[in-house]
């Protein structure tokens, strides 16, 4: 539970991290990560095959993952956390993100037939 309010807060921090992306910007990254990733699987138990694409989406965005986070674990560290408090800290920030994914999904929906729109969609959205 600590951990989880620490990365609630740490996300809605606007300091900026040391390379640039915010630390705001890396937690709203990792809710566009979350959701390209729940909607794949949403797609794929209507059965409608996009694995492919979100392979394809996921290796070009990679290095944006990692930097999204590594500002997290940046803020932890300047923060005072150790190491193992920094990587409970970005999983906190990882479900809070996913549970908020999950629940827009369960509302929206994805247009699984447009899935390719879609992930350019949270390439767009993506902050660098």
């Amino acid at each position: 539970m600590k951990n989880r309010i620490i990365a609630i807060a740490l996300l809605s921090a606007s300091t900026q991290a040391a390379f640039a992306l915010s630390l705001k910007d890396a937690g709203e990254n990792l809710l566009y990560f979350e959701h390209a990733k729940l909607s794949a699987e949403h797609c794929e138990k209507q059965n409608v095959s996009v694995r492919p694409a979100l392979a394809g989406w996921q290796q070009q965005t990679m290095p944006l993952y990692r930097q999204s986070a590594e500002a997290i674990r940046s803020e932890g560290a300047k923060r005072g956390l150790t190491k193992s408090e920094q990587d409970d800290v970005l999983a906190a920030a990882i479900e809070n993100q996913r549970q908020l994914a999950q629940d827009n999904i369960a509302r929206k929906g994805v247009p699984c037939k447009n899935f390719g729109a879609v992930l350019e969609m949270y390439s767009t959205l993506l902050k660098r």
